[in-house]
């Protein structure tokens, strides 16, 4: 699968971004297990799985050409209009959450495909699968609830004003493939956060934080999660991290990650 220089720079992340960076593990444009692109493949195969699934096979089909221009506007970064498409087709539907569903599996097949063929590159995709994820958040079915208190289960999040998301998603697959239980909660308002982390008990919190995020929201919800009658550990990943580490109570922050290799040595 080519790669251009292009195609390279565009997969940097910018200096407010919050995507990780290659763990050491791991060749800098490799494909192997470990690496970003292998983890990316391996998150947008599991969507379309489990998507599949919830949707069931009596969901109604969805044309190949709203499933296109559905991708076109994910690989855009437009997420409104991505998610107006999804009401569209949905509005007024008693079975509103199958055809939801149904898209999302499609869509989440259709850029593995074309990352596959090369008609997209990873830097497209990349786009794709970080809005993609807010989309299942957002429109999914209810799933088969997680063990409460289970030993390796963890709860990755991102505050509503967090544009960025990728890493935590990719984060969120390697902890998948080393065999945790992982409750991915994108765009989730830090008090449901504290309700789900309270309910649920895991043994680890990821959050993530660019240097673009308002840091007295992560701060506030780190402080909600620490009052907690719960013995979790809590990482906080991206640019960000240290800089809010080191404002809050020493403690706190339990391991500050900068890469998907050092997150999993928390695993």
């Amino acid at each position: 699968m080519r790669q251009s220089k292009d195609d390279e720079g565009r997969n940097r992340p910018s200096d407010g971004a919050d995507e990780p960076e290659q763990s050491s593990t791991a060749p800098a444009t490799g494909f192997g297990p470990g690496s970003v692109e292998w983890l990316a493949r391996a998150a947008i195969a599991r969507l379309a799985e489990e998507a599949a699934a919830r949707a069931g096979s009596a969901a109604a089909p969805v044309p190949d050409s709203v499933v296109k221009n559905f991708c076109a506007l994910l690989v855009a970064g437009d997420y409104p209009a991505a998610e107006a498409e999804i009401r569209r087709l949905t509005a007024r539907r008693q079975n509103y959450a199958q055809i939801s569903d149904g898209l999302l599996s499609l869509a989440a097949r259709h850029l593995g495909r074309c990352w596959e063929d090369d008609s997209l590159s990873f830097a497209d995709v990349s786009v794709a699968v970080a809005h993609i994820f807010r989309l299942n958040q957002a429109f999914r079915q209810r799933h088969v609830p997680l063990v409460r208190g289970a030993e390796r289960l963890g709860i990755f999040a991102t505050l509503p004003s967090q544009p960025h998301n990728l890493g935590l998603v990719l984060a969120a697959e390697a902890f998948r493939g080393e065999g945790w239980k992982v409750d991915l909660r994108l765009d989730t308002p830090a008090h449901d956060i504290i309700e789900i982390t309270q309910r649920l008990r895991p043994s680890l919190v990821g959050l993530t934080i660019s240097r673009e995020d308002r840091r007295h929201q992560l701060a506030q919800l780190v402080l909600g999660l620490r009052a907690l009658p719960i013995p979790l550990r809590i990482m906080l990943g991206g640019r960000g991290a240290q800089g809010l580490a080191r404002v809050l109570p020493r403690g706190h922050i339990d391991r500050v990650v900068t890469d998907i290799g050092s997150a999993l040595r928390e695993a």
